[in-house]
């Protein structure tokens, strides 16, 4: 986790626009393919969006659903972006990949139907965008990937091994 040197109080958390809660993106989650790293930013600013509206839900209920739907449509122009690039490099993990990618779309869904029969908090969905799409999988499975292609391709198919220090660590501002 990463702390920030200015403190949490309630009184910054009132003068900022997003609370005490938001992702920050460094540029150490790039992953070395231009088009795909502008859409992982992208991803934060869209997740951050969701934090902002999840924290006002009293004040504009319901814009929550425009936030995720907003989040949802990226996500999955994103994973195809991923799965094509995958294809067009034949890499054997793609099927392996789109079934990743199908889960978390599908739990998205169920998650986000919970939400609105009352079954789950707001909070739920934020959590699960946050920990098993951008940390899980966006941080950790898909850097392992793109590490690996740059791997393969720079040292003729030696394999990059992902350090089990990196960057969901610092995902949390």
């Amino acid at each position: 986790m990463h702390v920030d040197s200015a403190g949490s109080s309630d009184v910054r958390a009132r003068r900022e626009e997003y609370g005490s809660l938001r992702l920050c993106w460094l540029d150490a989650y790039g992953c070395g393919e231009p088009a795909v790293g502008e859409e992982d930013r992208e991803l934060f600013d869209l997740g951050n969006a969701l934090i902002v509206a999840a924290a006002e839900q009293c004040s504009v209920p319901g814009a929550w659903r425009a936030a995720l739907d907003a989040m949802l449509a990226h996500l999955v122009r994103h994973f195809q972006c991923e799965e094509a690039l995958q294809a067009e490099r034949a890499d054997v993990r793609l099927a392996e990949h789109r079934r990743a990618h199908a889960a978390l779309l599908g739990r998205a869904a169920d998650v986000k139907a919970a939400v609105e029969r009352g079954e789950e908090t707001i909070w739920h969905l934020v959590d699960f965008v946050v920990r098993d799409v951008i940390a899980l999988h966006l941080l950790k499975i898909d850097q392992q990937f793109f590490l690996d292609l740059q791997g393969e391709s720079a040292s003729g198919g030696v394999r990059t091994v992902l350090s089990s220090g990196t960057a969901m660590g610092r995902l949390l501002h």
